[in-house]
């Protein structure tokens, strides 16, 4: 079944996400903003970026590559336009995170996942961070939690109300038991009150510093290496998010 965020343009979901609507975009700005001086990544990985907003706390003098994957077309063409003066440090994918074909793999020093496992296949998306995070490396999700409205709830559009209806609330125990299996341990965790009565949980991993086992060298079949002759640049397979 095609992802109900498809049908959300993305004026519709900044007008909601914005100071109009929940107003969630400046807090979960912030919580990036605190991660990613935390972190300091050489390599970003940021599944279900949406149109990207929080990507201007970026430095590009200590970032030299940053990838975004979003489903909707839209989000990715604002995300692209908002950060061209970037250049080729930013990357920016329409395609299903679960499906890009990161190369080169476990090569990212922060995987961020922000209100993305509330809409997906939660645990095939944790277990897949095994795949790509460097060694040392940090994964920050964080969490819509219950009591707070869904970001969609009571939207003046119906994409976003579908939305709300198919979202899944996801336990943090749950995400740390999945990540324990790729090794990640726990690294911090904070609550984030929002202005409507809810909260954020925030939650940080920490890979082991060396990897056991071949296995670390090589992409899982989900992430095949990118077949001789294809093409690369602004004209490469939106599925192939490579290096």
């Amino acid at each position: 079944m095609p992802s109900p965020w498809l049908a959300v343009t993305a004026a519709e979901y900044e007008e909601h996400m914005g100071p109009g609507g929940k107003d969630q975009l400046a807090p979960l700005s912030a919580i990036f903003q605190q991660i990613y001086a935390r972190a300091r990544p050489r390599r970003l990985l940021v599944p279900g970026c949406g149109t990207a907003a929080f990507l201007e706390h970026v430095d590009p003098e200590v970032t030299e590559r940053t990838v975004g994957i979003d489903l909707n077309i839209q989000y990715v063409t604002v995300a692209r336009q908002r950060y061209r003066r970037m250049g080729a440090s930013v990357e920016l994918y329409c395609a299903d995170a679960l499906h890009a074909r990161l190369q080169p793999a476990a090569d990212f020093d922060l995987v961020h996942l922000s209100l993305v496992l509330e809409h997906v296949d939660a645990e095939a998306l944790l277990l897949a961070v095994g795949e790509w995070i460097a060694p040392g490396g940090t994964c920050a999700v964080v969490l819509q939690r219950p009591g707070a409205a869904a970001p969609a709830e009571g939207a003046a559009h119906e994409s976003l109300r579908r939305v709300a209806r198919e979202m899944r609330l996801v336990e943090p125990g749950r995400v740390a038991d999945l990540l324990a299996r790729q090794g990640l341990g726990r690294a911090g965790s904070w609550e984030l009150p929002l202005k409507d009565g809810g909260r954020f949980h925030v939650a940080l991993f920490r890979a082991p510093l060396a990897r056991a086992g071949a296995a670390a060298e090589a992409a899982p079949a989900a992430y095949p290496a990118r077949a001789a002759g294809a093409p690369a640049g602004g004209d490469r397979d939106p599925g192939d998010a490579a290096a």
